[in-house]
């Protein structure tokens, strides 16, 4: 008998144990409110023979730190830094009616501020002076802000563009620099 109380106690106090276990377990485990936020999806359906990849959409292209003393005469200008506008899911031949329209090429019309003293730059809206931005074709032409350049088109294509910092004659000063461009396609 005094055996099976001690035995009885020792069990007793086993699952009292693992009772207290569990529950300390599973509030270790309780949910834990860790905050939420809102993702923000925007689009365009746009009537063209192709889509803009996403991430053609919104760019920045890094210039990079340029020193101030690679920049001391007009028109001197860093090393350029190269972007690309990617066209994807292309339809080149449309049919309406009795008319069949096929796209062999896309315009390209690259937009924004001109520079005050060099109006082929884009303006620099930061607190760099003495400098603006020059958009260049891939083959290191300049483009001419306002105007058309023309590209081929394939299953899809990639507009390569090339960028650098330039000094525009006045006085260059050291800061930042930001410099918007907007692009239109026109297909062809």
């Amino acid at each position: 008998r005094v055996l099976f109380r001690s035995y009885m106690k020792n069990m007793s106090l086993k699952v009292m144990s693992l009772a207290f276990i569990m529950t300390a377990s599973s509030a270790a485990f309780a949910d834990v409110n860790g905050g939420g936020g809102t993702i923000h999806f925007t689009g365009t359906v746009i009537d063209a023979p192709c889509s803009i990849a996403p991430e053609s959409i919104e760019q920045t292209v890094e210039l990079g730190s340029v020193a101030l003393s690679s920049l001391k005469t007009a028109g001197s200008h860093s090393r350029p830094a190269t972007g690309e506008i990617k066209l994807v899911d292309c339809t080149l031949t449309s049919v309406e009616g009795d008319e069949t329209t096929t796209y062999s090429k896309v315009g390209v019309t690259f937009s924004g501020t001109p520079d005050a003293t060099v109006a082929a730059l884009l303006a620099n809206d930061s607190s760099a002076q003495g400098v603006g931005v020059r958009l260049l074709d891939e083959d290191g032409n300049a483009i001419e802000l306002g105007s058309e350049t023309e590209y081929p088109l394939g299953n899809g294509a990639t507009i390569t563009y090339q960028a650098y910092v330039e000094a525009n004659g006045n006085t260059v000063t050291a800061g930042d620099i930001r410099s918007d461009a907007t692009f239109k396609l026109n297909y062809k």
